[in-house]
């Protein structure tokens, strides 16, 4: 008996955090957003329903949802919604222009014995070092046309950027903090996933043969 109750305690749980959904909520109405900013800068996440904006339900206190993030300089929230249901009144709400859900997409698996391949063949074409992903999108075969990416420009827009990394700082040009409160100069790559993406494009190829898509284009 106990067992049974222990399953169905665990199969509701399940349930409920299959139903919820994580959310970008952009807003138009910015003192609407100022004021669930402020909210989440006081004291962090926090419930949406009965949100109230000086003193008066906000519109957006019909919502059942958990703000987890504000992004200041964005006019958006991060919003941990219930269930569909939710996302539709945000959706339909006045104060909001752009609703999107966060969907994760499994990676894709390497092709049978294409990954030993091409890790085979990384010492034959550049050197030791080189990602076998290189070879996967046939990056040396485009750099004579290409001239390795030279005059190309990126943007990366992510979680900032190591401008003094050895892989990265002879091709970086500028930076821009868009969320933060550093008018827009601090770019610090605390997590370390845009540094890595910059380097996947444009990193500087060394004696290692360790390299980017594009070596020569700029950051």
């Amino acid at each position: 008996m106990k067992l049974n109750v222990f399953a169905l305690i665990l199969t509701v749980l399940f349930a409920t955090a299959a139903q919820a959904e994580r959310v970008i909520v952009i807003m138009k109405d910015k003192e609407a957003f100022k004021s669930a900013h402020m909210a989440y800068k006081m004291k962090g996440s926090y419930a949406l329903k009965g949100f109230k904006l000086g003193g008066q339900p906000s519109e957006l206190a019909k919502v059942d949802g958990q703000v987890e993030d504000s992004l200041e300089n964005l006019n958006t929230l991060i919003v941990n919604t219930a269930d569909q249901a939710e996302i539709e009144k945000l959706k339909a709400n006045p104060a909001v222009a752009y609703v999107e859900k966060e969907v994760f997409h499994e990676a894709p698996r390497p092709v049978k014995g294409f990954l030993a391949k091409a890790q085979q063949s990384q010492q034959q074409k550049v050197g030791q070092k080189t990602p076998w992903g290189i070879h996967a999108v046939k990056a040396p075969e485009a750099w004579a046309l290409s001239n390795r990416g030279a005059g190309a420009r990126v943007l990366v827009l992510d979680t900032g950027i190591d401008e003094a990394h050895p892989s990265l700082k002879a091709n970086f040009e500028k930076g821009q903090d868009f969320t933060g409160d550093s008018n827009g100069s601090d770019y610090t790559d605390k997590v370390g996933h845009g540094t890595h993406v910059a380097g996947t494009i444009a990193g500087v190829m060394d004696r290692s043969g360790f390299t980017g898509v594009a070596p020569t284009a700029k950051i």
